[in-house]
């Protein structure tokens, strides 16, 4: 080696800045702690003895370089160490922004990282705590049966609180009109139309607002809202189809305090409804819940006693004779109603209470793992649940 080419007397001044940068990264930084693996990487790298460390004997320390990058400039050639120490700052340098990188995403004004959990994908299959095993899964075709044929347009508004005042509205081809008494001929902005009072399960307070007009046939349910209030909403929806035009709902002249939920389409092929059955695994609890793509259940809040709102997702909870308390949640891409026999079958209700602590537990899982749950059931599973990718696809809906 000749005398241009010896080692500078301050080497051992960047390894001492680059230790001290990579300790304070793994100090500040709450990941896994590789500082040693890091520092040892640098030595071997740059192929810093222990003895050059700070307070080593300089006489100890074993100078030997390693081959040249194949950039070194005139410069690294005459200090090889130079070339090295550019492409090991340049390392601490992504080092840094790695760690800063996972620093940030954790939770806004916490220490740590929180790690986020992988998105699921939108399936629509939802199942309940693990302490709850599925027994069974049917299905049922959905229309809007008596109040039309689809195609048609869904949606509901209402006003949280325990007293909820709840507008639901369903367009959709001509069909035949709610069930009720003391139906009222009105005019609907030169339209002729139904109003009055509808058979629903002792709820009082409920009318419904029907009128034809241009082939298409509207329907409103309205509980704890002024007729006037209902009339008023139909003309200005009325006004926009017959023109035409696509109904803007955020612009549609609603209740004060009322917020809605999404306006749905549905097509004319017919949706299933899953309905499914649980069991608790060490109080032997059942309970059954429902999964429909969005739109159909909202009449569940028509005989709610409780309504909360959450970014135009409806929870409500109620109570129906002979059937006790559901909880629904509407509004979102899956409706869910828990603690209705739909078809009819007994089943000994749950306390309001824990039905909303197994609602609460619901998530959405995916296709492989709803797969793997229903594999387990003893009860009757119809195939389509088993074959379709999610809710929303074929053979459970044909979009």
């Amino acid at each position: 080696m000749s005398s241009d080419d010896t080692v500078p007397a301050d080497r051992s001044e960047p390894a001492v800045a680059l230790r001290r940068t990579l300790q304070a990264v793994a100090a500040a930084t709450p990941t896994p702690d590789r500082s040693a693996e890091l520092l040892a990487a640098l030595d071997e790298r740059t192929a810093v003895a222990p003895a050059e460390r700070p307070g080593a004997d300089p006489a100890a320390a074993d100078h030997s370089d390693g081959p040249l990058s194949p950039v070194a400039t005139e410069d690294s050639r005459r200090r090889p160490g130079a070339g090295r120490w550019l492409l090991v700052a340049a390392g601490v340098l992504v080092v840094v922004a790695s760690a800063v990188a996972v620093s940030r995403r954790g939770s806004e004004g916490e220490t740590g990282v929180v790690n986020q959990p992988a998105e699921v994908p939108a399936t629509g299959w939802f199942l309940p705590g693990r302490e709850w095993k599925i027994t069974s899964v049917q299905t049922d075709f959905l229309d809007v049966g008596e109040l039309g044929a689809c195609p048609c347009t869904l949606w509901a508004a209402g006003r949280t609180g325990t007293e909820p005042a709840v507008i639901d509205v369903i367009e959709s081809a001509p069909g035949d009109g709610p069930s009720g008494d003391n139906r009222e001929q009105v005019d609907v902005g030169g339209r002729p139309g139904e109003v009055g009072g509808i058979e629903w399960i002792g709820v009082e307070g409920m009318e419904a607002l029907q009128v034809v007009s241009e082939g298409r046939q509207l329907t409103i349910f309205v509980r704890a809202v002024d007729r006037a209030q209902a009339l008023v909403l139909a003309d200005a929806w009325l006004d926009r189809t017959d023109a035409g035009d696509r109904v803007d709902v955020d612009a549609l002249p609603l209740p004060d305090g009322f917020q809605r939920t999404a306006d749905v389409a549905k097509s004319g092929t017919l949706e299933h409804v899953l309905i499914i059955r649980a069991e608790e695994a060490t109080t032997g609890d059942e309970v059954e819940y429902q999964l429909v793509p969005t739109g159909y259940n909202r009449l569940a809040l028509l005989s709610a006693d409780t309504l909360q709102i959450d970014r135009g997702v409806f929870e409500t909870t109620g109570v129906e004779p002979g059937t006790g308390p559901y909880v629904a949640r509407v509004g979102g891409p899956v409706d869910i109603l828990a603690g209705q026999s739909f078809f009819g079958e007994s089943i000994e209700p749950l306390p309001r209470p824990a039905l909303k602590r197994f609602v609460d537990s619901l998530h959405e899982v995916s296709t492989q793992d709803w797969r793997e749950a229903l594999a387990g059931a003893e009860g009757e599973v119809d195939p389509d649940v088993l074959v379709a990718p999610s809710l929303f696809d074929p053979p459970l809906t044909d979009r």
